[in-house]
């Protein structure tokens, strides 16, 4: 029906309410798939948002617990002061003191827990040596320690006891120039006055390890190398060494010390727990510390205090450390991005052909354009908010059942999620431009009402405005928005670094930089998503060729079929874009793990050249350890190895290029083979044979690249020119692409003019080649020793008896352990969540896609009816047609993330490839189940949706 018929008036009869209600219920079933959509759209972005935040609550509590507070070379709270009068200790000064240094960074840091402190008040104190060249005056130190740190200094006593009076004192000695003995009286001067009163004080201990011990406690061994960086630095001083006493003997002897003129210093030094720090906080708290001329003060001491400025550069620290990680995280998480790209591809193209004829039915009742645009604009604001509400409670709900297994999460963890900055802004402009776009384009199809039938052909036939159309184009929107967006954010950052003042903490890549990174990695997605919908295209391309031609040389149900779809391509573009990114993760997800396996079982056996046990960092210069092992009756053999790493920068330019070899020295060749299992070659071109060649003088094998390009053959001439002092001559052998304890040459990326390889020989000819290095060349030497048990049930027994001995044997499954134990699980987890997650999606994409395909092709099933065709051939005529069109795309995109497993494992998951190169170790088999369960998943999806309507279908009778 034309445009141009005499509308029917009911506008008049109903309120503008009534007419919005009776829209929404002739559009109910599209509203509800909006809203569905619209939901999983904000639950993605939720959980992504959950998983950004998690991910670095992780990070933050390793480098926390990888921290060490006590030895970081930083005073936590401190001050120093020259006092000139009588020298009074108040009773309790240090517990007074020390609740208020506390009480001082709980005022400026909310939520900064304290595990344990260790305090300590330190004066400078004299003697006079006469001796000395010029300043008679040397500096020592007298420092009381708080009576927990004092009472573990008996471990640290090597010589005599802890002080019980107040003129003992125990010694540390930091400078062997004045070493002092049990029982020496020294005479201290309390001013560098020569006619002052000493005071005579005895020493009745020497303490040692005092840092090693206190560490071992928990306590701060920072305490007795003090120092301050701000205006206190004034008064820091050299201390030849430093004597300790308790808090009440220092009080003791400090109230019999009439005058006394010198630098005083109170400490504390806390170890922390950072766990409830509200993280996107960091700058404020680090910029909000008193600095400069604004120093906090003391009420008890009447002085200025220096602030925390350990946690000032941890934190700092940290915020370097995230910049790298965030761009970890979020690349690693880009498929569920690319599952939000394809969610909205499929939001914004919900009932948008039934909503032409819905506007013009409204038009012909009588409801002006400006109407419809009103009532369009109210609807998609209310399912565009229900999407959000439902969607960010749901998100949240599954972020708090998915996090529940995170160690050590604090009482705040779940609030200060959802003031995250990250989450609100995210949320927001998700949520604008979701409302934005979807009313875009409805308004575009209601503006059609406006037209003529024949304007609104004559605009179709316009190439421009239907490429305008498409889906790839409502993308590339998205993608450009998202684009401008991450790069005026990168401004405003970059901005913020240039300005900040010199010496001021900028920490804004914890807050901002995550958000940059998060809106650079949804415009990378974006536009990836809009690259997947061309080849999605192009494949519709590929099939329309193939159909046009077989549908012009013959008539069938194939053909048909064919044809039919070449026809209604565009509808199988979202269902081919949910194929693809299904292919790209469910092998990175579902054989990740067993891909890991295999690669670390590789690793370990090159690692011990397939011997049983293996002890690293192995020394036994004399080889009186040999004998040891020559004693225990259930070592069969045992050989030993040394790995030289030698590198040379050429910065004088003494060699052609810089270069970094990897030198593998075998101290018996013959026993090597014997000891290890040399079936760990397999698959390479060296032979027992090969390595037996080796006990000939100046005889290597070498890495394959590097004997390529050095173009050696067997028995050829290595000359040694290029990294020693003086030409020699090494006689090649055979080339390697990995060999046992040999670490694999990497080149550093955009690193030119460098050599970098491996060679193997005897120890005498490694030694050789050493020699003949200059002394500009690095070298790094670790030896290895291989064990061989005369059988296995003996490794436990031989474990017991090298423990005896201080040396610590690994077997192959505890270095798997331990490699295993360093691999990033928490993004090992999200790859295999990513796979159910985009298993969920192929099939809801699927069900959507049969909806559409059913609504396109109506009219052909009523065509089949008429000749006869029951319903299961209808049905699979449609699930041929959907296998065909989805097999290629789910096929090629498995293919193609073979090739991905290899940089995920090393770059996001903390993979080891030091021996032996990281190989996908994925069994055809699976590959071929991958593809099998990706086309069950997305046919079944399908045919949950095609097959009731194809049942209740029935056809129209004729008179």
């Amino acid at each position: 029906m034309s445009t141009d018929e005499a509308p029917i008036k009911i506008s008049n009869n109903f309120s503008r309410k009534q007419l919005f209600k009776m829209f929404l219920k002739t559009g109910q079933k599209r509203i509800v798939l909006s809203i569905i959509c619209g939901t999983l759209i904000f639950l993605a972005v939720t959980s992504l948002v959950m998983v950004v935040y998690t991910y670095r609550f992780n990070v933050f509590q390793t480098y926390n617990d990888n921290y060490n507070w006590n030895d970081d070379g930083k005073i936590s709270v401190g001050t120093n002061y020259i006092r000139s009068s009588q020298f009074r200790i108040p009773d309790f000064l240090m517990e007074n003191v020390t609740a208020e240094f506390l009480s001082k960074v709980e005022e400026y840091i909310p939520n900064i827990l304290v595990d344990n402190i260790t305090s300590a008040i330190s004066a400078e104190i004299y003697i006079h040596d006469p001796f000395t060249g010029g300043e008679p005056w040397i500096n020592h130190e007298i420092m009381a320690l708080d009576n927990v740190a004092f009472q573990i200094l008996n471990k640290s006593v090597i010589s005599g006891r802890l002080p019980q009076n107040a003129s003992e004192l125990v010694v540390y000695n930091h400078d062997p120039a004045y070493n002092y003995t049990i029982n020496q009286t020294i005479p201290f001067y309390p001013l560098t006055d020569f006619h002052a009163n000493t005071v005579n004080l005895t020493v009745v201990g020497i303490l040692a390890n005092v840092e090693e011990v206190f560490l071992n406690a928990s306590l701060s061994a920072d305490i007795f190398d003090w120092s301050f960086d701000s205006i206190f630095d004034f008064y820091n001083y050299f201390k030849y060494n430093t004597f300790i006493t308790n808090t009440t003997l220092f009080q003791e002897l400090a109230n019999n010390i009439p005058f006394y003129s010198g630098v005083i210093t109170h400490l504390v030094d806390i170890n922390y727990d950072c766990s409830a720090l509200k993280l996107n906080d960091l700058n404020e708290i680090i910029n909000g510390l008193p600095k400069g001329n604004s120093l906090a003060s003391s009420q008890i001491l009447q002085n200025f205090i220096e602030l925390c400025p350990d946690l000032k550069v941890a934190f700092i620290d940290f915020g370097e450390l995230w910049a790298i990680k965030t761009t970890n995280i979020l690349t690693i998480n880009a498929p569920l991005l690319f599952i939000i790209g394809l969610l909205s591809v499929i939001t914004l193209n919900i009932g948008s052909s039934e909503l032409e004829t819905i506007f013009r039915r409204m038009k012909l009742y009588g409801l002006s354009y400006r109407t419809i645009r009103g009532m369009v604009l109210l609807e998609n604001f209310l399912f565009s908010t229900i999407s959000l509400i439902c969607g960010s409670l749901l998100g949240f709900g599954v972020s708090y059942l998915a996090t529940g297994n995170v160690v050590d999460i604090p009482g705040n963890f779940y609030a200060n999620f959802l003031q995250e900055p990250l989450l609100v802004i995210s949320l927001s402009i998700f949520f604008v431009g979701f409302f934005s776009l979807s009313f875009f384009i409805q308004n575009a199809i209601a503006k059609k009402t406006t037209r003529t039938t024949s304007e609104e052909y004559r605009l179709r036939r316009t190439k421009i405005r239907s490429v305008f159309s498409t889906n790839e184009f409502k993308l590339f929107v998205i993608a450009l928005v998202f684009s401008i967006i991450s790069l005026v954010l990168y401004l405003i950052y970059f901005r913020i670094q240039q300005t900040t003042p010199e010496g001021e903490a900028n920490l804004t890549n914890i807050t901002y930089l995550t958000y940059i990174w998060f809106m650079i990695t949804c415009s990378i997605a974006f536009l990836m998503t809009f690259v997947f919908l061309l080849i999605a295209r192009l494949i519709t391309f590929f099939w329309n060729i193939i159909s046009t031609s077989l549908w012009k040389k013959r008539l069938n149900l194939f053909t048909l079929s064919l044809k039919h779809l070449s026809v209604g391509i565009k509808n199988y573009q979202v269902a081919m874009l949910g194929a693809l990114i299904f292919g790209l993760v469910i092998l990175p997800g579902a054989a990740m793990d067993n891909s890991i396996s295999s690669h670390l079982n590789g690793e370990i056996s090159m690692l011990t050249a397939g011997a049983n046990l293996v002890i690293p960092n192995w020394s036994d210069g004399g080889d009186e350890l040999d004998e040891v092992l020559n004693n225990i009756t259930e070592i069969e053999r045992h050989t030993e190895a040394a790995i030289y790493i030698i590198s040379n920068d050429n910065l004088d330019l003494r060699y052609p290029k810089s270069f970094s070899i990897s030198m593998l020295a075998l101290e018996n060749v013959s026993e090597f083979i014997e000891v290890g299992d040399m079936s760990v070659l397999k698959g390479t071109k060296i032979t027992a044979e090969d390595i037996l060649k080796l006990e000939n003088n100046s005889s290597i094998l070498m890495n394959k690249k590097f004997a390529r390009k050095q173009r050696l053959d067997y028995g050829e001439y290595f000359s040694t020119e290029t990294f020693t002092r003086y030409a020699n001559n090494l006689t090649f052998i055979n080339s390697f692409s990995y060999f046992p304890l040999t670490p694999i040459p990497k080149k550093q990326l955009f690193v030119s003019g460098m050599d970098v390889f491996s060679i193997v020989g005897k120890k005498e000819t490694i030694r050789d080649v050493v020699g003949w290095m200059s002394v500009s060349t690095d070298i790094n030497v670790q030896n290895i020793k291989l064990i061989k048990p005369v059988n296995e049930s003996m490794l436990p027994l031989i474990k017991i008896k090298l423990n005896a001995y201080n040396l610590t044997a690994l077997d192959n499954e505890e270095l798997f352990d331990n490699y295993y134990s360093k691999i990033d699980q928490f993004t090992s987890n999200n790859l295999l969540l990513f796979t159910i997650i985009a298993s969920f999606t192929l099939l809801f994409v699927s069900y959507f896609t049969g909806l559409t395909i059913y609504q396109e092709r109506v009219r052909i099933i009523e065509s089949f009816y008429r000749v006869g065709a029951i319903r299961k051939q209808m049905i699979g005529i449609f699930t041929f047609e959907y296998l065909l069109i989805n097999a290629l795309p789910m096929i090629s995109a498995i293919l193609l993330s073979l090739p991905l497993i290899r940089p995920i494992a090393l770059l996001f998951l903390n993979i080891r490839e030091e021996f032996y190169p990281y190989k996908p170790g994925i069994a055809f088999w699976f590959v071929l189940v991958a593809i099998l369960v990706g086309l069950t998943i997305s046919t079944l999806g399908f045919l949950l949706a095609i097959i009731p309507k194809i049942y209740r279908y029935k056809p129209v009778k004729q008179e």
